[in-house]
């Protein structure tokens, strides 16, 4: 006889024909014998459906195949083949089929004897039709419980960089995970992984008592690893508050508390007395992977002080040096004069003013760190005249021998006339330092009372000033 239709299992929640038959069907007998009996029809199957809805009609056949035909000439009644038994439909649920599916149980027809000398022409000969099947929900599908029971476990997660064992359910054989090379060994039950640096789904496979091939997932991710990402080093002058901070977690814990506003924030605010070393512990919520530390120090530098020093009384035309004191300066300290005005540098500590007018000058110093300092000085401006002698006797005793101006220090214009009873210019000179020795032309001139004019400016951008009088020329006996 032919092939039984063997048996199809279906085990799903939903189900959709999407136009084609689910079959089983017993094989036809098509071979036509001749001298011989021919064969019968095959056997229908079982179609077992563990399905728990039906989208779309669904037709399932379990049908008997056909039996074989003889055809020869001879008078004797060979026996065609018998029809094949129709089949099993198993149904999940009680009650009858569900409305969706429409069965085909019939068993198959059978052959027929075919010789026209024969008495049996065209005749069954005695072979009959195959039995219809049936429907059955009373069989209780009992599964494999190991095939049911290999499982990867839960998804979990792991922190980044750590190994973790994996653990598949027990009973089975030749285990496999998967990707192998991420294992120490891929073929146990429980392996472990080298270090998880990624989300990463691992897949396992194994067989169980009947040889029948089950497999799982299990999807490792990575925890929240907590790395301290800190503000860096700060560099602040005594008494200056500064803001540090951190990130890279969900908790922070500063130590030590010396100095700080809070100790427990992502950024706090500290104001230390002297250079601290802060560290911070960070941690992610939840606290399942280790904690990191950063560190940062606040160095604190000391505030320079400077004195510009007492107020200074400058006669006009004349320079002095402003002697400012600065303390606490570290390897590198600028100096800055304001304003610039008759000032010899406005970058050292101690400059020289010539100032002609009155000015008050600031100076701040800053250190390398940064800190501040500043002071101020005032110059106030004394005005100063010339002073001329009434007489002066040039007989070169080397005492009061040249007439000159008496103080001579200044930097402006000047020009000295002296001139004779008669209004004639007997000496004339722009120089300051040089004096009428009482000759003209290179003769003595005779004791007499002679005048002076002069013009001069004691430094420049003050007035020009204008001065006459009487200097009495005497001579010895």
């Amino acid at each position: 006889g032919k092939a039984g239709g063997g048996i199809v299992f279906i085990k799903a929640d939903s189900l959709s024909g999407n136009g084609f038959s689910i079959k089983a069907n017993g094989g036809n007998q098509l071979l036509i014998a001749g001298f011989d009996g021919a064969g019968g029809g095959g056997g229908a199957g079982a179609v077992l459906l563990d399905v728990n809805n039906y989208k779309t009609n669904i037709q399932v056949e379990v049908k008997g195949g056909i039996g074989g035909t003889v055809s020869n000439n001879n008078a004797n009644c060979h026996g065609p083949g018998g029809g094949g038994g129709g089949g099993l439909i198993w149904y999940k649920g009680v009650g009858t089929l569900p409305a969706l599916i429409t069965p085909l149980f019939n068993g198959g027809t059978s052959g027929v004897f075919l010789s026209p000398s024969s008495p049996c022409n065209n005749s069954t000969a005695g072979a009959l039709t195959g039995a219809s099947g049936s429907s059955l929900n009373a069989l209780k599908l009992v599964y494999d419980t190991l095939l049911n029971l290999i499982s990867a476990g839960n998804d979990t997660s792991v922190c980044p960089g750590n190994p973790i064992t994996l653990n598949a359910s027990a009973g089975g054989s030749n285990y496999t995970w998967t990707p192998t090379v991420a294992f120490v060994n891929p073929n146990l039950q429980s392996p472990t992984v080298i270090s998880v640096t990624a989300i990463t789904t691992y897949a396992v496979s194994a067989l169980d008592m009947l040889g029948c091939l089950n497999s799982d997932t299990i999807k490792v991710s990575l925890a929240n690893q907590a790395i301290a990402i800190v503000s860096g080093n700060a560099t602040v002058c005594n008494g200056t508050p500064v803001t540090i901070s951190a990130s890279g977690g969900d908790n922070y814990v500063w130590y030590p508390a010396t100095g700080l506003n809070a100790n427990n924030a992502a950024s706090v605010i500290t104001n230390p007395l002297s250079t601290t070393t802060y560290y911070v512990y960070v941690t992610t919520q939840p606290n399942t992977c280790p904690a990191d530390t950063g560190t940062i120090v606040v160095t604190v530098a000391n505030t320079p002080t400077v004195d510009a020093g007492p107020d200074i009384y400058l006669p006009q035309g004349s320079m002095s040096v402003i002697n400012a004191v600065a303390t606490n300066t570290a390897s590198f300290t600028s100096y800055a004069w304001t304003p610039a005005n008759y000032l010899s540098d406005t970058t050292i500590l101690t400059p020289v003013t010539a100032a002609i007018k009155e000015v008050q000058y600031h100076i701040l110093v800053s250190n390398g760190p940064g800190c501040e300092a500043n002071d101020s000085v005032t110059v106030h401006i004394t005005e100063v005249d010339i002073v001329m002698l009434n007489a002066f006797s040039p007989d070169n005793d080397g005492v009061n021998d040249v007439y000159r101006i008496a103080n001579y220090n200044f930097s402006g214009p000047f020009k000295m006339d002296i001139y004779n009873r008669w209004g004639e210019i007997v000496f004339s000179s722009t120089d300051p330092k040089e004096g009428w020795d009482g000759n003209y032309k290179g003769s003595p001139l005779p004791i007499d009372a002679y005048t002076y004019s002069v013009s001069y400016q004691i430094a420049p951008g003050l007035e020009v000033k204008s001065k006459t009088g009487s200097v009495t020329l005497l001579r010895g006996h």
